[in-house]
């Protein structure tokens, strides 16, 4: 399949993906009503498919882009220059024509650093021209709202010590909250607001549980659910008020936040717009050349937001950027300061072929340098700040922080570079100490997670040790002692000291550290090591030639040099080499990785997981197969199940763990259980209608065989006892709760891929497991006897913060008897199971009870009870599996609409690619 076709294939598969996740979101919302299971599960299920049309929605665009590399600068000298010198055409200027004017980047554009990074803001350069209205020949790209919310999140959790400020979305804050959504449940309209959709919060949540986890834990059991629902119904003043108890309610961020989205509002809530020129420069007073006024590429120009100094400027919004608002455009006035705030990325079309002509067909994409963090000690510290300067624009200067840690979030979130170069200058170490999660998500999602899943394409991470001829100048003078610990200190200095504790660093691919590093300098530069003759560097310096001689033997024979530099020798050499300072070599090697076949194929294997995981997963188990011999497929489960455990007999104990709620989970979804809201109680009391019609294995030490027989005169599966449960109160809700989390927590089990290279199990065994036990635990009515247990140990008149420790015991202590006993604990005796490994006895059978005086039996041979369990466990987990059979979810819902989810999955089915 040509490129361009598979491209257009994905695309066109990722938005199937997209469309019929929400053809189930609205189904589920249709079944639910007489569905209990499914009800049961709905939530859950709702907000994974919103993730999925998420990441179907990005990588549908994603599909049909050019191959993109990053440039992020730890480093941002070096940083520049590399761009420089890889997309220069032949005159080695970046030159754009912007309405007729030919305008170098470099020299016109770019912002004075000063020493310091001066862009807030992505700049995209690409020889892809676009359509542009004259008079508009800049192309911004604009955040969304919820993206704001990001903003404003990122620099509250990472500007602000709440440590030391005591801040915590528990006690007071988690009441005010609860009282907010209460309130603006009222307030919501019965149609969606423009601006927000389900999604965008989805995504919002996704944000903060994977950068604030532990801190943002307690929102997601009320706020975060309801936040979904009720955003896209609030105007935006009402939105506002609940995002801002993401930010602490902070005023200062609340009113620019404010300022920011009714803007967007303003313009319609567009993806981009066209600028005039003037936007970056404006013709200079001689006539001759440009100057730099009022730019909005300059991060000064933040400090003008909301004061009376800032002037506006016009915009052009077309009609599919603005959903049609403006007819067939508009023209809109906004201020200089809001543009600079709203524009995520400006694109610079090259009006030259580069030199390198890899990048003839590559986008480029320059991010501004991450800065440090203020840590504020106190939230009134903005107020002060602003009171003894009255120029000072403290929450502008937060926002530039967050906006900027942001940008490189986002890019990576949305999988928009292929190719990422980290830039870390050689003579120094970068202040910045938190990019090293987004670097690995972004490697997780490019790239793969796992090191066997790397291997499979040359890595699309690359470091670009920049800079190095003040390595070599500062080093010139040293011993051959002193240079040995050199070598070592600039490993540890750019890449181990802030990465070291990632396992990609350590494991790119099996048993192979990460090694894709380059040495670069800027060449033509004077040096004392080199000699220049009108710029050009002709040879060696003799005087330095035995110096730079040691520096290479020791730089070869590094140890941590050989771990992480692939071909110290060659990279050494390119390094040196005349007139090109390793850019040669660089360029080469992205010209190899940056080719958009890599891309595809990455992309089509995230299309493949994640059909997987809707088709096999998530909608399939709802789907009744009608007709089929329903006891023998389950034994045909059962019995690969099974298989699939022994070899890993010995790590069953941590497979069983990992199926089971955490304390700090349970005694959560105790406490809000006692809140009185109207989702709570709607969420007990609604009335049901009756539905219708990859690692090593381990070896078998333990003896169990590898084919164990699990069928012989066995019963299918243990007797249920019918348990009658109550329907309301907070011990309702809280039961209920339980098990709903506890599926949620098995349906995620799969999506482990580490736990599930750790246990050997593959993902689809996973998912059998996780599906059987779900369905063991409705045919047990395991939330009555939850609510059993919590009822028993319910104290009236004690504070709920008093007994969640002791409710949060009881309800695992359910939990666990039923992994491990798989429901034979409850059993009655006359229809037990035999044990298939200790004769004579029903699984899980107790010892023989030893009468009061009299001593134990002795054997010849010690019995061996740990082999005895792990053999009655796998034999009652068959049985459990067979029993299940005329239990599946989907025997409550009705023929029509099973016949609907057929089709959904039928067209999901039909959006696999092959790639050859």
């Amino acid at each position: 399949m040509e490129q361009d076709e598979l491209a257009d294939r994905l695309s066109e598969s990722w938005h199937s993906v997209y469309e019929q996740s929400g053809r189930a979101i609205e189904w589920i919302g249709r079944t639910r009503r007489s569905a209990r299971r499914l009800d049961g599960e709905a939530d859950h299920l709702v907000l994974k498919l919103r993730r999925a049309r998420n990441q179907a929605r990005s990588l549908q665009q994603v599909s049909r882009s050019a191959s993109t590399v990053g440039f992020f600068g730890l480093s941002q000298a070096g940083k520049s220059y590399l761009i420089s010198a890889l997309a220069a055409g032949e005159s080695g200027k970046l030159e754009t024509v912007l309405d007729g004017q030919r305008l170098d980047f470099v020299e016109h554009i770019n912002p004075p650093g000063g020493g310091k990074e001066a862009t807030g803001l992505v700049t995209r350069f690409t020889r892809t021209h676009h359509a542009l209205i004259s008079g508009f020949p800049l192309r911004l790209r604009l955040f969304s709202e919820v993206e704001l919310v990001k903003i404003f999140v990122n620099s509250f959790f990472n500007d602000f010590n709440l440590e030391k400020i005591g801040f915590s979305f528990a006690g007071e804050q988690a009441e005010a909250a609860h009282q907010a959504l209460n309130a603006m449940q009222i307030r919501a309209r019965s149609e969606r607001v423009a601006g927000v959709t389900e999604e965008d919060v989805v995504d919002l949540w996704d944000y903060l549980k994977e950068r604030f986890p532990w801190t943002v834990a307690s929102l997601e059991g009320d706020f975060l659910p309801r936040l979904v629902d009720l955003a896209p119904c609030l105007d935006p003043s009402d939105r506002a008020q609940l995002f801002a108890f993401l930010w602490g309610r902070i005023q200062g961020f609340t009113d620019l936040f404010l300022r920011l989205s009714g803007r967007l509002s303003a313009l319609g809530y567009p993806q981009s717009v066209q600028a005039p020129l003037n936007a970056l420069v404006e013709p200079a007073s001689s006539g001759e050349g440009f100057v730099q006024r009022d730019s909005i590429m300059n991060v000064d120009m933040l400090e003008r937001l909301g004061r009376s100094d800032d002037a506006p400027i016009d915009v052009l919004v077309l009609d599919d950027e603005a959903g049609g608002a403006d007819g067939n455009g508009a023209v809109h006035s906004i201020a200089r300061a809001e543009l600079a705030a709203l524009t995520a990325e400006l694109t610079i079309c090259l009006a030259n072929a580069p030199v390198q002509s890899t990048f003839e067909s590559v986008d480029l994409l320059d991010f501004p340098g991450y800065r440090g963090r203020l840590k504020h000690e106190s939230l009134d510290h903005l107020e002060t700040i602003a009171a003894q300067d009255g120029r000072s624009n403290p929450v502008a200067q937060l926002f530039l922080r967050g906006k900027v840690a942001y940008l490189f979030e986002r890019y990576t979130d949305l999988q928009e570079m292929n190719v990422l170069v980290v830039c870390t200058a050689s003579h120094k170490q970068s202040d910045v100490a938190d990019v090293g999660p987004v670097l690995s998500g972004w490697i997780r999602r490019t790239q793969g997670e796992l090191a066997c899943q790397r291997a499979n394409r040359p890595s699309g991470l690359i470091w670009a040790i920049t800079m190095f001829d003040l390595k070599i100048a500062d080093s010139l003078n040293k011993s051959e002692a002193m240079m040995e610990m050199v070598w070592e200190d600039l490993v540890k200095m750019t890449m181990l000291e802030r990465f070291a504790q990632y396992d990609w660093m350590q494991e790119w691919s099996p048993d192979q550290p990460f090694d894709t590093t380059f040495l670069v300098r800027k060449p033509r530069m004077p040096v004392t090591f080199l000699t220049l003759d009108n710029g050009v560097e002709q040879r060696v310096n003799p005087a330095s030639a035995d110096a730079l001689a040691l520096m290479e033997r020791t730089f070869c024979a590094d140890a941590l040099v050989n771990e992480h530099v692939a071909q110290p020798e060659q990279a050494w050499r390119s390094m040196l080499s005349l007139n090109d300072g390793g850019i040669s070599r660089l360029s080469d090697y992205i010209s190899r990785v940056a080719i958009r076949q890599h891309k595809l194929t990455r992309l089509a294997e995230q299309l493949e997981r994640s059909l997987q995981d809707l088709v096999e997963g998530r909608l399939g188990p709802w789907f009744y197969h009608q007709g089929a011999d329903e006891v023998q497929a389950r034994k045909r489960i059962a019995q690969n199940v099974v298989d699939a455990i022994v070899p890993r007999a010995r790590l069953l104990g941590e497979l069983q763990t990992s199926l089971l709620l955490s304390d700090e989970v349970l005694q959560s979804l105790y406490m809000r259980s006692g809140l009185d809201s109207p989702a709570a109680k709607q969420d007990t009391d609604r009335p049901h209608e009756d539905g219708g019609s990859g690692s090593s294995p381990v070896d078998d030490g333990l003896g169990l065989g590898m084919g164990l027989d699990l069928f012989g005169d066995t019963s299918a599966g243990p007797a249920v006892e019918p348990v009658s449960p109550a329907v309301s109160g907070s011990d309702a809700r809280f039961a209920r709760a339980v098990v709903r989390e506890w599926i949620n927590h098995l349906r995620g089990i799969p999506e482990n891929t580490r736990l599930a290279s750790y246990l050997g199990l593959s993902r689809r065994t996973l998912e059998q497991i996780a599906d059987e036990l779900i369905t063991g635990i409705a045919r047990h009515d395991l939330e009555s006897r939850l609510l059993v247990k919590v009822s028993r140990t319910e104290q009236v008149g004690t504070k709920r913060e008093r007994l969640a420790d002791r409710q949060a015991l009881a309800v695992k202590a359910v939990l666990g008897d039923f992994v491990a006993w798989l429901g034979f604990d409850h059993t009655d005796p006359a229809n037990t199971l035999p044990s298939r490994i200790n004769p004579g006895h029903s699984v899980f059978a107790r010892p023989d009870r030893i009468a009061s005086g009299e001593l134990p039996p002795v054997t010849d041979t010690a019995v061996d009870y740990g082999r005895i369990y792990l053999a009655d466990w796998l034999v009652a987990l068959g049985a459990l599996i067979v029993g299940n059979a005329g239990h599946d979810a989907g025997r409550e819902i009705s023929a029509q609409l099973n016949a609907e989810l057929g089709d959904i999955l039928k067209s999901l089915k039909s959006a696999r690619v092959e790639v050859a």
